[in-house]
């Protein structure tokens, strides 16, 4: 009777009625039209923070429309709605059972990527190894010892530092506070103004000029004004997000060293770049394909693969990606490679492999059962 009673509210008739579905996929097909046009224009981090990751939006700033992330969302409780209380489980009706298992996998794929797979980028120029790649849009804060053999880096996520004002590196004993923050910036190799304490950096950089901050975090190169503090001495620095030199300072009777970098993840492999190869369209610089050798060096394998635009390469639950390239001043040739980690990457396949099970049964059933009607009436 409860059973009954729910299904006959209005709440869960309209959650379970198949217009809902006929609307969230025409609203889907709506957004990826606008969400193209809007990358043409406004590129692509824009297009998915507009249209695909958010809840709402506005179109041109005047017409409010449910974004992506609500209208799957919507569109995934119309599933389960009406899995619970549409469905007929039936023998007869075991192929549809098997399309909508294949359904809300594909929803555990897509829920799961969007939160938690990582994407981060790999520059390398030829000859050059990393096994180490590099945030798109979030920084931090690296101390190092600059006299050990080894490197072993010290990392405090700058939002998470700005959160907290300050964070003590029990690996070096030293304290590190964060005065302030310029989210975008332009550096300036001059002194400190009349008032402010001499800072220190390797480039000689001495203040910040205040940018507006972009809409696209690639376009941000922050700053920061910081204070270490150890060994009964204190060395305020300024960082600065495109200084590639680090700021080497002494605390005490041991030598650090300290930059503002872009977040840096460890792969469980090293990625070395042997050749680039690029292809122009006749008579223009407009690369028509560009592709990369590259010699993948994990425990107990070395090979060589190779990666183009449209031929990624996978280990485990990495996937590189030939995402673009640059030429320098020397006419050194630099490969960027994509570098998504996620960990359901196989869910989109096996969905789509349930997906195509459950409609092979069903039209296999809708056949049996016509034959068998056939079959009767001929029989009569």
């Amino acid at each position: 009777m409860l059973a009954k009673a729910i299904k006959r509210s209005r709440i869960v008739r309209f959650l379970i009625d198949l217009r809902l579905t006929v609307v969230c996929l025409a609203l889907l097909f709506v957004l990826t039209f606008l969400g193209t046009v809007h990358q043409y224009s406004f590129g692509l981090y824009s297009a998915q923070k507009e249209y695909f990751e958010s809840f709402f939006t506005l179109v041109g700033g005047l017409l409010p429309l449910p974004g992506a992330q609500l209208v799957l969302w919507v569109l995934f409780v119309n599933l389960v709605a009406a899995t619970i209380y549409r469905f007929s489980y039936k023998a007869k009706r075991v192929g549809i059972l098997i399309i909508h298992g294949g359904l809300f996998a594909l929803f555990f794929g897509m829920f799961f990527t969007q939160y938690f797979a990582q994407e981060s980028f790999l520059e390398l120029a030829e000859g050059e190894g990393r096994n180490v790649s590099t945030d798109y849009f979030h920084w931090e804060l690296a101390v190092w010892d600059a006299d050990a053999a080894t490197r072993r880096v010290a990392a405090v996520d700058l939002a998470d530092l700005e959160a907290t004002g300050s964070v003590r590196i029990e690996e070096y004993e030293i304290e590190l506070a964060l005065e302030r923050v310029y989210h975008n910036a332009e550096a300036y190799m001059t002194q400190a103004e009349a008032g402010e304490r001499e800072r220190l950096n390797s480039s000689g950089i001495g203040l910040f000029q205040e940018l507006r901050v972009s809409s696209d975090p690639q376009e941000n190169f922050p700053g920061v004004l910081a204070t270490v503090s150890g060994a009964g001495a204190r060395v305020p620095l300024i960082l600065y997000s495109r200084d590639l030199a680090p700021t080497s300072f002494l605390l005490g009777e041991r030598r650090l060293s300290a930059s503002l970098r872009r977040k840096a993840y460890q792969m469980p492999l090293t990625v070395t770049l042997q050749d680039f190869r690029a292809e122009f369209y006749p008579n223009s610089d407009v690369p028509a394909s560009f592709e990369s050798d590259v010699l993948v060096t994990a425990p107990g394998s070395d090979r060589t693969v190779r990666i183009s635009m449209n031929s990624p390469f996978r280990f485990e639950g990495y996937t590189f990606y030939q995402a673009s390239y640059r030429i320098d001043a020397t006419g050194s040739e630099w490969s960027t490679l994509a570098v998504v980690e996620n960990r359901s990457r196989l869910v989109p396949y096996i969905g789509t492999g349930i997906l195509g099970l459950g409609l092979a049964v069903h039209f296999t059933q809708v056949l049996a059962k016509r034959t068998r009607r056939e079959g009767a009436r001929n029989a009569a």
